[in-house]
């Protein structure tokens, strides 16, 4: 007597990502490289450049923003930042908004599934204030900042960062981008304090020159 065979079933999350195979597709093209998706989030940054002394007009002093590419074995991020004086350009000293060009994409080295975009400030690590100024920057980060590695995987010229989570400005009409945009002027506004505890600081030990490395690409490397 032949033993029945029970019919193959795809499981839930494949016949589900079945269903949809055309907006599946779709998704792809639009995040494969120097895509759609790619293209789009330069232009929020670079679109951002200008808004930030409007939306944020503490910074109608500074510098113009920058706003920069990289890639880094494979993985494109791009980065805006924003220095107060010369002297912050010359050394490298800066707040930041770092940007994952394809948000989507699995890191092979990632500590975590997404990759968020974040704010951030950046110090040069040759600058002979470095340990000391680091060290009053984690003491006095704003809230809803974090200075937090996975153990072995720090970022020296990273010392302090905001993550700006993408789920959470999604809602039923699609992505918030007025409230993303909020968000990020409101990380860079959060800093503002910090100024004067650099400013005092660069005084007693002046910056040398720019040692220009731009962060990692560590949105999913740290821990969350």
């Amino acid at each position: 007597m032949s033993q029945s065979v029970q019919p193959f079933q795809f499981s839930s999350h494949v016949n589900a990502i079945l269903k949809e195979i055309r907006t599946v597709r779709e998704v792809r093209e639009i995040c494969r490289e120097d895509g759609l998706l790619e293209h789009d989030m330069m232009d929020f940054l670079h679109y951002f450049r200008c808004e930030l002394r409007r939306l944020a007009p503490e910074f109608s002093s500074w510098r113009s923003p920058t706003v920069k590419r990289y890639d880094d074995h494979g993985i494109a991020s791009a980065y805006l930042e924003i220095a107060a004086d010369e002297s912050w350009g010359t050394a490298g000293v800066a707040f930041g908004l770092a940007v994952r060009l394809d948000p989507t994409a699995p890191d092979p080295e990632s500590y975590a599934p997404d990759q968020d975009p974040y704010v951030y400030v950046r110090l040069p690590e040759s600058w002979s204030a470095y340990p000391e100024i680091t060290r009053t920057i984690k003491r006095r980060k704003p809230d809803g900042f974090t200075d937090e590695y996975p153990p072995g995987d720090p970022e020296p010229t990273v010392p302090i960062w905001r993550y700006l989570r993408l789920d959470g400005f999604t809602g039923e009409s699609g992505f918030d981008t007025e409230a993303f945009v909020t968000a990020v002027a409101k990380g860079f506004a959060d800093l503002l304090p910090l100024q004067m505890v650099i400013d005092q600081t660069i005084q007693k030990h002046p910056l040398q020159e720019k040692q220009r490395a731009l962060p990692k690409q560590a949105t999913a490397r740290r821990r969350r």
